[in-house]
């Protein structure tokens, strides 16, 4: 069947149960950073693409901290402007380190680099790891975007039907449940490790976990004067009660903490504010003004799909991979 440049292909007949309300080469689900730079990918090989995002606002949580070697390597191949997203993330001499203390305002016992991002790194890449919070990349890429694609936010996924040739996708605007269908030549699943395009291809996973859950802690402070010369990307903390990884987003104004615990001791259903804050209190170990901005718990797993495509349709991110978040590599 012949297509034109732009990727369209020519469709069956349209029979559904509600009206045909946009056909396009690509649909794109999901507005994180892996549906905006595949936006990107696929506007600067001229195919048109629409994204629906199932979220009204982007999550406040700053999730992902770090882009790497390959990542970089990859926008820098799409046009995106690497210096500039660099600026956007924490400077050089900041995220280079990761301290091992007794809490932020305790011992140091230890420091070591944050992978390599040293200049013998340039021997094997041409863009060394850099520390940009998610929302930062995602914002970045938006622009760059330009408002060439359409994202629809607060729109989400409910079934798809396909055919040798398109795939009708049922979208439903959630702030009035209004249902509508959108016919693509192909479906790009950039919903996330729960994906529920992969649900719906009935794709199955080779899933690995452990019993362990965590807590991540989103916090709203300025720890610059607490940590004075010891600027770090990632701070280990060592005490029995508050342990975890305290993650400086930036150190001036939005910080994570991930705590690891046990269920058996500390039900999820136990978990409150109050309860955060104090463990926030230990990690930080002297009194300095925070606010707890969010908390939400997530077990340690790894997920990956057997198959990342069937038919028209295909997965990305962690739509097809998942991996924890352990040692900052997810």
């Amino acid at each position: 069947m012949a297509s034109s440049p732009s990727g369209d292909v020519a469709s069956p007949a349209f029979n559904g149960p509600m009206p045909l309300h946009d056909v396009v080469p690509v649909l794109i689900i999901g507005a994180g950073p892996i549906g905006l730079l595949s936006a990107v990918l696929l506007n600067k090989l001229g195919v048109k693409s629409l994204i629906v995002e199932k979220y009204p606002q982007r999550l406040t949580a700053p999730k992902a901290h770090a882009l790497g070697p390959r990542a970089l390597e990859i926008l820098r191949q799409a046009g995106v402007d690497i210096p500039s997203l660099r600026q956007r993330g924490t400077k050089r001499s900041e995220g280079r380190t990761v301290s091992v203390v007794t809490s932020l305002a305790g011992q140091e016992l230890r420091q070591y680099p944050y992978e390599r991002s040293d200049a013998g790194a340039l021997d094997v890449t041409p863009e060394l790891l850099h520390n940009v919070a998610q929302p930062m990349t995602e914002q970045h890429l938006l622009e760059h975007l330009g408002g060439q694609v359409e994202i629809r936010k607060g729109h989400e996924l409910v079934s798809c039907v396909q055919s040798p040739a398109v795939v009708d996708v049922t979208i439903q605007e959630r702030a009035t449940s209004k249902q509508y269908i959108v016919r693509a030549n192909h479906v790009v699943a950039c919903d996330g490790a729960r994906s529920k395009m992969r649900q719906l291809l009935g794709i199955e996973c080779d899933e690995q976990s452990t019993p362990q859950m965590l807590m991540t802690i989103e916090i709203s402070a300025d720890l610059t004067d607490l940590v004075k010369h010891r600027r770090r990307i990632l701070y280990n903390i060592l005490d029995p009660e508050a342990h975890g990884v305290l993650i400086g987003y930036d150190l001036s104004k939005k910080q994570v903490l991930i705590h690891g615990f046990d269920v058996n001791t500390h039900p999820i259903s136990t978990w409150d504010e109050e309860q955060c804050r104090k463990l926030v209190e230990i990690a930080i170990g002297q009194k300095v003004p925070f606010t707890i901005d969010s908390f939400r718990p997530w077990a340690l797993q790894s997920r990956i799909a057997y198959t990342y495509s069937k038919g028209n349709c295909f997965l990305v991110g962690d739509a097809a991979h998942s991996f924890p978040l352990a040692l900052a590599s997810g």
